[in-house]
């Protein structure tokens, strides 16, 4: 997901509900890519491997994953 010469490397895993489970990814407040979907069932301990690029400064950063459909 996304482009550039940083990468994040994330492990997402959901509780179907209403479907599965759609989310997006951001750091430092801006969207990376579109809308995801996740397929690995966490009760069944599996997990899906997200990598998210970008160019990001040296330092730390905020990253936030909001799930979309889990009202």
């Amino acid at each position: 997901v996304g482009g550039g010469s940083d990468t994040l490397v994330l492990k997402v895993s959901q509780d179907a509900y209403n479907g599965p489970a759609q989310y997006t990814v951001s750091v430092d407040g801006k969207q990376v890519g579109g809308t995801l979907t996740a397929s690995a069932s966490r009760a069944s301990g599996q997990s899906d491997t997200v990598t998210v690029k970008g160019d990001w400064a040296a330092g730390g950063h905020t990253v936030a994953v909001t799930f979309l459909n889990d009202d």
